[in-house]
């Protein structure tokens, strides 16, 4: 099962180029970059790779995790996605 992170862009790479080159640098270090917006880039992580970019303690469930070295200059924060809610729409209470 792969983690899922969200990562939010430093204000100056807030712009096409910016968003790849954290993605190729996601890809990089272990991650498949999976979304991408102006200012954030969603990606997936293996377990290996997650802890050994966030150390052997953190937990998949915390809502920020330290900014790994080789996107720091890039990146201001570093998050794991809360789980996606599937809203029925037949079922209306």
């Amino acid at each position: 099962m792969t983690h899922k992170l969200q990562i939010l862009l430093r204000e100056g790479w807030r712009h096409g180029e910016g968003v790849r080159l954290v993605q190729d640098r996601l890809r990089a270090i272990g991650c498949t970059p999976t979304a991408a917006g102006h200012a954030t880039v969603s990606a997936e992580c293996p377990p290996d790779v997650f802890r050994q970019l966030f150390g052997p303690t953190a937990s998949p469930h915390a809502e920020s995790l330290p900014v790994p070295q080789a996107l720091a200059p890039y990146v201001d924060s570093v998050a794991v996605a809360p789980p996606h809610v599937r809203m029925d729409q037949q079922k209306k209470e």
